[in-house]
């Protein structure tokens, strides 16, 4: 029942709504690039600082953070080697 006026403006929103499937596609993929590379160097600072590998618990657990933080003060460094 859209008369052809309405045409364009069903093209421009079909258009839209693709576009903004386009951008949240490309954040999502952004965000998960990024978490996967930060997780990776968090996994590596923990076991360069601490000598042991890091668990998925280690990630988010503060006192690992802490002890991290003093092994790199007693150290001198980011890294004790």
């Amino acid at each position: 029942m859209s008369s052809r006026w309405l045409q364009p403006f069903v093209y421009a929103w079909n258009l839209f709504v693709e576009f903004k499937a386009a951008v949240v596609f490309a954040v999502l993929i952004f965000t998960a690039v990024t978490s996967f590379i930060i997780g990776v160097r968090m996994r590596r600072e923990i076991k360069k600082t601490l000598g042991r590998k890091a668990t998925d618990e280690d990630l988010a657990d503060i006192d690992t953070w802490i002890e991290v933080k003093e092994a790199e003060e007693k150290f001198g460094g980011k890294n004790p080697e």
